[in-house]
């Protein structure tokens, strides 16, 4: 019951809720703005209209949804418990030839920047990231099957992860 006050309450509001449609309100209201646009789940949702060029993004008012706000939300970077469930989705959303591993340049490119992005964000709480400390870069030992990565595709992640702008280099 409590759920369905807070959803009707948000809905009343001009919030969309994801799980259905948003019940009537009870009483007549004045007329609101169009619906939003459809967006992509991995999209941040700013509080505001885009910022000119040379403004700074504003900060985002929700977190992400989807599969990037699941890999967000799961807590202990780095834990054996952390690594088992991206592990987990990776292999679930991605594993093509399901193979349990996460082995063609394909599957790789599936998972895409806000998905890697995600992983590396939650690392980086942690003072790590995907590239050095799963052992990605090839000066470094693997250890990115952790997470699933079949080190056959360890130049192809690396060149992913690179042009995410996730590596070292993409820092600077």
């Amino acid at each position: 019951m409590k759920h369905r006050a807070v959803a009707s309450s948000l809905a009343s509001i001009g919030f969309v809720i994801a799980c259905g449609p948003a019940p009537a309100p009870s009483s007549p209201t004045t007329p609101s703005a169009a619906a939003p646009e459809p967006r992509d789940d991995d999209e941040p949702v700013s509080p505001a209209a885009a910022p000119a060029e040379d403004e700074p993004a504003p900060a985002l008012a929700w977190p992400r949804s989807g599969l990037v706000g699941e890999i967000a939300a799961i807590p202990e970077p780095r834990s054996q418990g952390w690594e088992a469930r991206v592990t987990e989705l990776l292999r679930l959303h991605f594993d093509a030839d399901h193979s349990e591993w996460i082995d063609t340049d394909a599957e790789v490119d599936a998972i895409g920047c806000p998905v890697l992005t995600a992983i590396n964000d939650a690392l980086r709480r942690t003072d790590d990231d995907l590239a050095y400390n799963y052992g990605v870069h090839d000066d470094y030992a693997w250890l990115a099957d952790r997470l699933g990565f079949d080190e056959a595709i360890r130049a192809h992640l690396y060149a992913t992860l690179d042009r995410c702008e996730l590596t070292n280099e993409a820092y600077e």
